[in-house]
């Protein structure tokens, strides 16, 4: 059987009170939040769907590895970095990141920056345990 998961706020933010709030971390510290909303803990065995919270001047991991990423931006503005070209995105947007592309999102404000992100499973840090090898 599927499972449902009901958005709620806290602090003006969209928040899966049923999902742990992970800390979004990159070398220098803590960049932002996270939740996976679903995934291989659910019996998701294909794919990862997060959600990050970046405040503004924030920005994600600038990197690239083997997966593709599905991005949707749902609140406040962004800079995405897709090889060495930058885009200016808002609310509705959606990026595709191919497979080996360098890319990085920045919360460029005044209002956090929430965007949903769907990887494969085994592209979740957080989930890699959980999956089969890769």
């Amino acid at each position: 059987m599927g499972i449902i998961r009901k958005k709620s706020q806290e602090d003006d933010r969209d928040r899966w009170s049923e999902v742990d709030l992970r800390t979004y971390r990159g070398t220098e510290g803590p960049r932002g939040t996270k939740q996976i909303l679903l995934g291989p803990d659910d019996g998701a065995p294909n794919f990862a769907m997060r959600v990050f919270h970046l405040a503004p001047g924030k920005s994600s991991n600038e990197e690239e590895h083997a997966f593709d990423h599905g991005v949707m931006v749902l609140r406040g503005r962004c800079r995405v970095l897709l090889g060495d070209t930058t885009h200016d995105l808002e609310p509705g947007d959606v990026v595709w990141v191919e497979p080996n592309e360098h890319h990085r999102f920045d919360s460029v404000g005044p209002d956090v920056l929430e965007f949903l992100c769907v990887v494969p499973a085994w592209g979740e840090v957080d989930a890699r345990k959980r999956c089969p090898a890769e």
